[in-house]
């Protein structure tokens, strides 16, 4: 059923990780100009750059979305708990995996710039959405036992 406990997690993680698509992951700001990174790539929001487009990171994109996507996935398979349990299992990894992702290109491109170095809390939606995933991953298995301790007393 849709309405336990593990489906709000579930759904919980999958908005953490979407808020990295609708907002800036980070900004960038030097004598050079300003930057952002976004869920697609680094942007120039210099007040009249003529090239707003610094670097396309397609792959970024893809590792962004796909635990969204498998949370999505996983939210309706509540009938099949073991394929629930992957799913979510393998979306907190990648999730784990982007947020080392997103502090490694937002002090390379931070250094790049000569941007001094800082700590930006949108770092570590991904490491509270993989927290979410793991959260839901124990309810799905504490189900899975309760229904396998059923089955046994038939």
């Amino acid at each position: 059923m849709i309405q336990r406990v593990q489906s709000i997690f579930i759904i919980l993680a999958a908005l953490v990780m979407a808020s990295l698509i609708v907002w800036p992951i980070d900004t960038f700001g030097s004598s050079q100009g300003m930057a952002e990174l976004h869920w697609d790539g680094v942007f120039d929001v210099t007040p009249g750059s003529s090239e707003p487009v610094i670097r396309r990171m397609i792959a970024l994109a893809f590792i962004i979305v796909a635990p969204i996507v498998l949370n999505a996935v996983g939210l309706f398979t509540f009938k099949k708990r073991q394929l629930q349990m992957r799913l979510v299992g393998i979306a907190a990894g990648i999730e784990i995996c982007v947020g080392a992702v997103l502090v490694y290109i937002s002090t390379e491109t931070g250094s790049g710039m000569g941007a001094e170095w800082h700590f930006c809390i949108r770092w570590m939606l991904p490491v509270a959405a993989a927290i979410l995933d793991i959260m839901a991953y124990r309810k799905i298995s504490d189900d899975e036992a309760l229904i396998r301790s059923l089955d046994r007393l038939r």
